[in-house]
């Protein structure tokens, strides 16, 4: 039991070194984990693409670096601004904070998914015969505290989270050598032209268009010169958090194989398969690793919640937001769904069309319409100069 308290120890650890803001680096290596935090989603990538699912991912993250530079430049435009000032800057106050509402619901859809994922994780293959409800409120309360206690704490720990876990999942790609396969990545060209179109598509909306959360973590920069070029920023941070992602996909596939769709959640299932005398275990220590990184992202966008009510209330006692929230995510977690079927079902056939109609279609709209205000002033003010 001593091993689940690893990862709480090493956080209050270096908690107790943070700053009050973040810097750069430590902007990046928190994009990185929060892509990071996305590793259940391989169980949907298999369920769209089957053994060719890291083809798509890869091209998924070349899409999904031209969607970060879309909030590079989103966020270039208006220095220091959160999301929902942006937004008001550019539509004006009322219409502005409208929009901001749609985004607060992908947020809170993104934040719940993850959430239930992991409670049903926890409750299922860690805790068995447990109630997955008791361990969901635990779980939100954690984030709810971390939410409380400021960027300063994701920054903290975002550096020391990545590298652990790369420095863990190769080691466990290294055990699990000798029961990969090659065969296991032919065929290719099974599928339809549309059906690689989805699976691309699917590969770039999930996680990489759910970075746009992170325009709410801008203000929160040490030096104003730091919050400009956002674009290298998140590129960075996809290109060191995104080939984890990879090689969790590769290591399924290679080992799993026509089993891939098996399993609810593959990654974790790889990992049981090891057995090499004191290392028989290993899985239990996996399992806490990642239950601490999806608490990672769910804590990220809990905080960005957060963030968001305030700013659009008005209000500058996170506390009173902290705790709505806290019962608002208890509640759209335990509703969102009836069974994992019907979670499968959503986040294969719902999820992603809302995202790409939220998270991309509204910062391409508001960055369009930014650049041609800007436009109009610009020729209104040099009509007056004349």
């Amino acid at each position: 039991m001593r091993i689940l308290f690893v990862p709480v120890l090493c956080w209050n650890r270096l908690m107790k070194m943070a700053g009050k803001r973040m810097t750069r680096k430590q902007f990046i290596f928190i994009i990185a984990c929060f892509i990071q935090g996305s590793s259940f989603y391989t169980m949907y990538y298999y369920h769209m693409a089957g053994n060719e699912a890291w083809l798509c991912l890869l091209a998924g993250i070349l899409l999904g670096m031209l969607v970060a530079y879309l909030y590079g430049a989103l966020g270039d435009s208006y220095p220091s601004c959160c999301l929902v000032q942006i937004n008001e800057a550019v539509f004006g106050r009322i219409p502005g904070k409208i929009l901001s509402f749609f985004y607060l619901y992908t947020f809170i859809v993104s934040c719940s998914m993850t959430m239930r994922e992991t409670s049903q994780f926890v409750a299922g293959d860690l805790l068995m015969e447990t109630d997955w409800i008791p361990i969901l409120t635990v779980f939100v309360l954690a984030c709810a505290w971390a939410s409380n206690a400021g960027t300063r704490y994701f920054a903290s720990v975002s550096t020391f989270m990545c590298i652990l876990m790369y420095v863990f999942t190769v080691l466990l790609f290294l055990l699990l050598l000798p029961m990969i396969e090659f065969k296991h990545l032919l065929p290719l060209g099974g599928h339809s032209a549309s059906e690689y179109g989805r699976s691309v598509l699917y590969c770039t909306l999930m996680p990489f268009s759910e970075l746009v959360v992170l325009l709410f973590l801008v203000p929160d920069f040490k030096e104003a010169r730091e919050q400009k070029n956002l674009w290298k920023q998140f590129v960075l941070g996809i290109l060191i958090g995104a080939p984890f992602i990879i090689i969790l996909v590769l290591r399924d596939t290679l080992v799993l194989g026509p089993l891939l769709t098996a399993f609810y959640y593959p990654s974790y299932e790889v990992v049981r398969l090891i057995n090499f005398n004191v290392l028989s275990h290993i899985e239990s220590l996996y399992g806490v690793l990642l239950i601490f990184i999806l608490f990672f992202k769910s804590a990220v966008i809990f905080y960005c919640i957060t963030k968001a009510l305030a700013r659009i209330f008005g209000c500058r006692k996170n506390i009173v937001f902290t705790a709505f929230t806290t019962g608002l995510m208890l509640l759209c977690t335990q509703q969102l769904c009836s069974s994992n079927v019907s979670l499968m079902n959503l986040a294969l056939h719902r999820i992603p069309y809302v995202l790409l109609a939220v998270q991309v279609g509204l910062p391409a709209l508001t960055l369009a319409a930014s650049r041609v205000k800007n436009t109009v002033q610009n020729k209104r003010s040099s009509v007056k100069c004349g």
